[in-house]
């Protein structure tokens, strides 16, 4: 019943957050414990700057309606059947569920005596208890969820200028206040109707190929659409997609890059065809499938999960995304608004600023890289953001779709000629550019001051531009994986001087072939500069020393495992299916990692270390608290 309740009003602060005149950008309720056998409740709230005591009242506003009047009958039914899907999920997960959820359980049964019965009994307790729920008994938890024994309110905001911090007495104030307001009962409206309100003539596949070695089949869809389907076993309730095109935001002009890259976030927040967000969510009760778009930097394209069951509803899903953006004025107001706050204190957040510093440094100035402001939120505009996200789908015929997961090609063609084969195509082919920035070179040596915190952050890359191979990107990770292994141990288990160091290598092919290898650790800021020495010897000692036959075979035995896991996971086929694909590559070399795993030896990382650990060009930037 108490989930019921925080379903729901929850689903209610959701629908305010999305109005532009609604005090705060975000709220939520939901009950805890401080200890085993203290509980609380709580309401918080995410007040928008300035309207820190109107975000409170509307919190208590709405509690005090659900306890005044309750909530609606449409309301319960949807929480319901939201709540019976996820416990059918976890049952038909029931043989693939990790470890780790089973010792979540085992713990909470041995220090608070929870019941662990397993999810067929508890599936089957749902069946039978949740239709016996009524709407009588969720609305009297009202009355006792919000009471004045043991109230705790906590405001936290920044030391700003033009901020006023609330008396004790304003607070107080306010629960009188809001206990002597009339307040009317919760009104909604729903969409009736289909989804897709006219489905579009079908088109057909016209030819089919297997690459049987992958159990991967393609079809080519009659308006030039691809299309490539591998069923699995690995998880029971689980379907991945993925399309893309060539193109994306490297073919627009720089002036309009920052309107692009929110360009999906915007429209997909006014809903879709014929529904508002808070429309399409009711619409979609019970149901798992979502479909979103994405317009990156050089591609643009659609990403969606699905339950084998709702696998139409995500493909129609799709075909709306692609063909009936829908652009909602008062959610795009409301979405800024939520952009201006977290902008506004950016400046503040020592994070946001060294991250800001890495990447317009690394960028040398270029137009398309720049620092967010609250100033370029005056270039968005929802008109010009329809236009460009409507031009990047306005010719789908060089798509390419990739299904993964528990999926039944029989069901999955008539569905891919009904909405996929219908998409627009008039033969429009376009290719990524190059449009910059130029990988950074020299050296480059970077402090920012920021914050009173005592500690510092540093991040150190070097970088290259070199022909591609899978070999070479695959030695440049190992390189690294044996870079972070000494590190650790140097850094960390030796001087004490950081609680992790990250090493990451990235060898990409577009738009121009280069590599990049980034060291980042924290420390003490008064341990910033013997940790970079360390850190400098380390890398000296591996470009100079070839690792051990102990460090070859950890590297190999990670890799192992880490490769042996993935390949049981959708998602690490539907990336790699996709990259193959986009990059050109034959299919046929999937699984050839695990040759160049057994070939690894301590020559080939010696080598690889003294190509790719080079300083020629190097970047190191340090975050220092202000007056370090």
């Amino acid at each position: 019943l108490e989930r019921l309740y925080d379903q729901m009003l929850n689903q209610r602060f959701g629908e305010l957050a999305l109005k532009p005149e609604t005090p705060f950008v975000g709220a939520g309720a939901g009950g805890g414990s401080f200890v085993r056998n203290s509980e609380y409740y709580s309401l918080d709230a995410q007040a928008k700057e300035g309207r820190l005591l109107e975000s409170l009242q509307s919190l208590l506003i709405e509690a005090e309606r659900v306890r005044r009047h309750g909530f609606l009958a449409a309301e319960l039914e949807r929480a319901k059947t939201n709540t019976l899907r996820g416990y059918e999920r976890a049952y038909q997960e029931r043989d693939k569920t990790p470890s780790d959820a089973f010792v979540d359980e085992y713990i909470d049964h041995f220090l608070q005596g929870e019941a662990i019965p397993g999810i067929a009994f508890e599936y089957a307790a749902m069946q039978r208890l949740l239709p016996t729920v009524t709407l009588a008994e969720v609305n009297a938890l009202g009355a006792g969820r919000i009471g004045e024994a043991n109230r705790v309110v906590t405001v936290s905001l920044p030391e700003k200028d033009g901020l006023t911090v609330p008396t004790d007495a304003d607070i107080r104030a306010l629960f009188g206040t809001v206990a002597a307001a009339t307040i009317t009962p919760w009104v909604e409206t729903v969409t009736a109707g289909a989804l897709v309100a006219k489905a579009p003539t079908a088109g057909r596949v016209v030819s089919e190929t297997k690459t049987e070695s992958l159990n991967l089949t393609k079809w080519t869809l009659s308006n030039g659409i691809t299309v490539f389907v591998k069923p699995t076993d690995f998880t029971a309730d689980q379907i991945v997609m993925t399309g893309w095109s060539p193109g994306g935001a490297s073919l627009v002009a720089d002036k309009d890059l920052f309107k692009t890259s929110l360009a999906t976030t915007v429209i997909e927040r006014g809903g879709v065809g014929e529904y508002s967000i808070v429309d399409l969510n009711k619409k979609l009760t019970g149901k798992v499938a979502t479909a979103s778009a994405v317009i990156s930097d050089l591609s643009e394209g659609v990403s969606g999960r699905a339950s084998p069951k709702d696998l139409e509803t995500m493909i129609q899903l799709t075909w709306l995304r692609l063909t009936s953006p829908r652009a909602d004025s008062s959610a795009f107001n409301a979405l800024l608004q939520q952009f201006d706050q977290v902008l506004k204190n950016k400046d503040a957040n020592p994070a946001a600023v060294f991250s800001d510093t890495v990447q317009v440094t690394l960028a040398g100035g270029h137009p398309r890289v720049r620092a967010l402001s609250v100033e370029m939120l005056q270039e968005l505009n929802l008109d010009e953001m329809l236009a460009i996200y409507r031009d990047r789908f306005a010719d789908l015929g060089d798509f390419t779709f990739v299904f993964v997961g528990n999926v039944d090609l029989a069901v999955l063609k008539p569905l891919v000629e009904q909405w996929l084969a219908p998409l627009p195509a008039a033969g429009r082919k376009e290719a990524f550019k190059d449009v910059g920035p130029k990988l950074f070179s020299g050296q480059i040596d970077k402090t920012v001051r920021k914050g009173i915190a005592p500690q510092s952050q540093t991040a150190i890359l070097m970088a290259g531009a070199a022909p591609w191979s899978r070999e070479d990107s695959y030695l440049l990770s190992s390189v690294g994986e044996v870079l972070e292994m000494r590190l650790l141990e140097r850094l960390r288990e030796s001087l004490g001087g950081t609680y992790s160091v990250s090493v990451s290598a990235q060898y990409a092919r577009t738009p121009r072939q280069e590599w990049q290898l980034v060291i980042s650790y924290g420390s003490a800021p008064e341990k910033a500069e013997s940790m970079f020495a360390a850190v400098q010897q380390e890398l000296d000692s591996l470009r100079r020393v070839p690792p051990s036959a102990a460090e070859v075979e950890r590297v190999r035995e990670q890799q192992r495992r880490e490769l042996e896991v993935a390949r049981k996971q959708n998602g690490y086929w539907l990336s790699t299916i996709r990259s193959r694909l986009e990059n050109g590559d034959d299919l046929g070399t999937i699984g050839h990692e695990d040759p160049m795993i057994a070939s690894l030896t301590a020559e080939k990382l010696a080598a690889a270390a003294k190509r790719y650990l080079t300083e020629v060009n190097r970047a190191r930037f340090v975050l220092l608290p202000e007056g370090r």
